[in-house]
């Protein structure tokens, strides 16, 4: 049996357990273990895009207690009705913009331990911002 790591759908995406992202498949299973294993409070997810793999972070954050939150420009998830099921924060907005940067530092100040995702179009000015 073949298991190709970009298994592209017919809309051009990968799918796992029926939600289709832009990542390889094993990146479900990769962070899922850097989530159990690395005590992260909260976890936020810059470029949502489809949404699919933010679905599957969502939750399992909510299986470990954390918060969850993902940014996008523009409202393209395919999967509102579970980010609501999930507990996940959907932020439309853009994250270079004053209102953005004031409220992804905002997040970032807390207590916890704080997993950033750099995932969107800018991932240079992404980590020089928010790092």
């Amino acid at each position: 049996m073949e298991f190709p790591l970009y298994d592209l759908t017919s809309n051009g995406n990968c799918g796992f357990l029926g939600f289709r992202m832009c990542q390889n498949r094993l990146a479900v299973a990769i962070f899922s273990h850097l989530l159990e294993t690395e005590g992260f409070g909260q976890v936020i997810e810059l470029g949502t895009q489809l949404g699919g793999f933010s679905a599957l972070l969502g939750l399992q954050c909510q299986m470990m207690g954390a918060r969850f939150d993902t940014f996008d420009i523009q409202r393209d998830t395919l999967y509102p009705e579970w980010f609501l099921r999930f507990g996940i924060y959907y932020h439309i907005v853009d994250i270079l913009s004053d209102a953005g940067t004031t409220l992804i530092r905002e997040l970032i100040q807390t207590e916890k331990r704080v997993l950033l995702l750099c995932d969107n179009g800018s991932k240079v000015e992404e980590f020089r911002r928010f790092a």
